[in-house]
């Protein structure tokens, strides 16, 4: 029996991203089930180009919002109303290569729940519009794109054997998976986070038991523009909130975790400078195995000022 996909698209006021997302889709090899766009909120001069991009194809339906209500609750929405059994997130400024779907397909068996491609950056140097032409033709596809290296920056052998560690470490993005939708039934994102929604979604997976495989093959693209999520957010403060609903989730899968996920909120304290707690900088002095060492000559410094003080 043929694997259903489903595709799910949050959007929100990038018609021109959101088209060429939606043909990438469309150019796969194989063919998809469906494609869900959730518009969260796009503003009403977008409207009639979305309602364009739904008459590319019978697979297409689109659900409207009038307020935004973020991309977590975006993507929960369409996971509730999808009908597939293989799932795929897509975000509306990036891309899947035309043979993703087909090539990831292949090493979907019993025992595995979430195959992963690699990437690759897609680089905005120009306008979208004066560049971005899909083909289904790999040779022309890449010719038509400005993007850097594969981006390959945790073991992949790892990940497939000890997930929750290497994930907890190095997050990966969303649409570089297809998901078995059967392994998400009590699993949703976290509608409350502006920042890392993503790697608690994927935590939130390992730590429940779900089997990961790996791909060499690079199936998608993630794009670097100005207009990216993590540079519409206060990333410093959200990713703080990030890491502070994670310590509290009870997923932590023992004491390296735990103080790994200290060392990461330490840190970002002090890019908030927020560090006014020498209780709390005792408490990082006592797990020196954990903690770098240019953060412990910090430490010292910092305690040194607050007594000299």
């Amino acid at each position: 029996m043929l694997s259903r996909i489903s595709v799910i698209i949050p959007t929100k006021n990038r018609p021109l991203y959101l088209r060429q997302a939606v043909r990438s889709v469309l150019d796969q090899t194989y063919p998809v089930y469906e494609v869900l766009i959730v518009n969260d909120g796009s503003e009403e001069e977008y409207l009639p180009q979305l309602d364009e991009i739904k008459l590319l194809d019978k697979k297409i339906a689109i659900c409207h919002f009038h307020e935004s209500r973020g991309p977590s609750f975006a993507r929960n929405f369409a996971l509730d109303n999808a009908k597939g059994d293989i799932i795929l997130f897509l975000d509306d400024d990036d891309l899947i290569h035309p043979e993703m779907i087909r090539s990831s397909l292949h090493l979907f068996k019993e025992d595995v729940d979430i195959v992963f491609s690699l990437y690759m950056h897609l680089l905005s140097d120009r306008k979208a519009s004066e560049r971005m032409t899909l083909y289904s033709d790999k040779n022309k596809f890449n010719a038509g794109m400005h993007f850097a290296k594969p981006v390959r920056h945790f073991d992949y052998g790892i990940i497939e054997q000890r997930p929750f560690y290497e994930l907890l470490r190095y997050a990966f993005p969303i649409h570089t998976a297809l998901i078995r939708k059967s392994c998400l039934e009590n699993i949703r994102f976290p509608e409350d986070l502006d920042l890392g929604e993503d790697a608690y979604f994927w935590l939130c997976m390992a730590s429940k038991g779900c089997r990961f495989k790996c791909s060499m093959v690079v199936g998608a693209f993630y794009r670097l523009h100005d207009k990216n999520h993590m540079h519409r957010v206060d990333s410093r403060s959200s990713y703080l909130k990030y890491l502070c609903k994670l310590k509290s989730s009870g997923m932590l899968q023992g004491r390296d975790d735990l103080f790994y996920t200290n060392g990461l909120i330490f840190m970002t304290l002090i890019g908030l400078k927020r560090i006014t707690s020498i209780k709390y900088l005792l408490y990082m002095l006592k797990t020196p195995e954990f903690i770098p060492k240019y953060v412990k000559v910090y430490l010292h410094k910092q305690l040194s000022k607050q007594y000299s003080d």
